[in-house]
């Protein structure tokens, strides 16, 4: 009779929904010429995000979205009688993907040492068009295995891992081989080095064929948490918003770090645009890999300073190019200095020098300088009335937003800044 019952403890009524862009099935069993083809599960994940809908749930065959309005009168428990809840289209099981079997590495614990396998891995396993990227050490677990692993059967990401500490009877690069030999998807590295050098290296070994496989690359600190579910969704979003080529995850609210006043997590929007997303975990489209500007400034970088300042550039200062997802909600949890492995290599204050690194690669200064964080608006949720404005939202002008920087750093941001790098204390 056109109503159908949500499987749980109450019963709910539906009625069909056009918000998806998508016409009503007759259910004769035959494509009416005015329906358009029922899409996958992958197109509907797109666009629950495209369309600001809140989510969708699966049962038996079909797909039901869900909108903010109907997650507000389910915890209300109000008005349920007059609810437009979930619209239902039945989905066919979808087309198997292709199978491909990738090069792996082998690996020598004696002394660390890599050779190519030279053979395809003991399993196939599909290729995804995203990827996480990340160097890491000896106290990556957390975030790999707890987080970014913590439901490896959902990822929709592949996962490069480049282990830069000793392998010789180290217990977590055995449990990363592990993983790397148990879930498909997964390859793992050894190479010494800092996260930015090690990522131009996989790139240059992998003779661009990234840049056809792989839309999306996360290149991510080995110390951030995001469970499997939100990174997916981040790179959901993110596909479908081709426009945006630089973005990074929101910030939860007891994240350590000089930028979480500007990339903190905002609950009422989906993403926010901006002209700065801080190196320790950018997103990168595939348009950026293939960026001159970007490949001369990642041949300049070794630590990552000054990289996040020209990303705006890069991504052609666009107030549309850069973006924090506010619906992947990330963490940086604090840590001692002295248990951050990069700076067992390198001082903190030595890693300003960099600036020396770019001169000589003929960046300009402007391109690499600090750059002061600023918002060009953002998507909004749903729910959130449009006339609200932006900075009663959260999204206060430059000189606002940025009072603390300045007041910090009054040579590097405001209108005393000046481009000297010479003359600068970076203790």
């Amino acid at each position: 009779d056109g109503t159908d019952a949500f499987p749980g403890e109450n019963m709910y009524m539906w009625t069909p929904s056009r918000s998806v862009g998508w016409v009503e099935d007759n259910n004769d069993g035959d494509a009416d010429a005015d329906e358009p083809v029922i899409p996958s599960p992958e197109l509907c994940q797109q666009a629950c995000l495209r369309m600001g809908l809140s989510g969708f749930t699966w049962y038996g065959s079909s797909c039901y979205f869900r909108s903010h309005e109907a997650d507000e009168l389910l915890n209300n428990q109000v008005l349920m009688e007059n609810a437009v809840l979930y619209v239902r289209r039945i989905l066919p099981t979808p087309a198997p993907a292709p199978h491909f079997s990738p090069p792996r590495l082998a690996i020598d614990e004696t002394d660390g040492n890599q050779f190519a396998a030279g053979g395809a891995a003991k399993s196939s396993t599909k290729r995804n068009k995203f990827l996480v990227f990340s160097s890491v050490g000896n106290r990556c677990l957390e975030a790999v295995k707890n987080a970014w692993l913590s439901e490896p059967n959902v990822k929709i990401f592949d996962l490069v891992l480049v282990f830069y500490a000793a392998t010789a009877r180290n217990a977590v690069f055995r449990e990363l081989r592990q993983y790397a030999q148990s879930i498909p998807g997964i390859t793992l590295h050894v190479r010494k080095g800092y996260k930015w050098p090690n990522f131009r290296w996989w790139l240059l070994e992998s003779s661009g064929d990234m840049l056809r496989y792989y839309s999306h690359i996360w290149v991510a600190d080995d110390d951030l948490l995001m469970d499997t579910r939100a990174i997916n969704r981040m790179f959901l979003t993110l596909a479908a918003n081709p426009a945006i080529q630089i973005a990074s995850p929101a910030f939860s609210s007891d994240s350590a770090g000089l930028w979480r006043f500007h990339d903190r997590h905002n609950p009422h929007f989906i993403l926010r645009y901006t002209n700065f997303v801080e190196c320790l975990g950018p997103v990168l489209s595939r348009a950026v890999l293939d960026n001159e500007l970007f490949r001369r400034c990642l041949k300049a970088t070794r630590t990552g300073y000054y990289l996040d300042s020209a990303f705006y550039p890069i991504s052609g200062s666009s107030t549309s190019g850069m973006a924090i997802v506010d619906v992947a909600v990330c963490t940086h949890p604090e840590r001692p200095e002295v248990e951050r492995e990069m700076y067992k290599e390198l001082a903190d204050h030595e890693h300003g020098q960099d600036y020396k690194f770019f001169d000589q690669n003929g960046i300009a200064r402007e391109i690499y300088w600090f750059r002061e964080p600023e918002y060009f608006g953002g998507q909004r949720l749903p729910h959130i009335p449009r006339h609200i404005t932006d900075e009663t939202l959260g999204l206060p002008p430059v000189e606002i937003h940025n009072s603390m920087l300045r007041a910090m750093f009054p040579t590097r941001f405001g209108p005393n800044a000046v481009i000297r790098p010479e003359e600068e204390s970076f203790l």
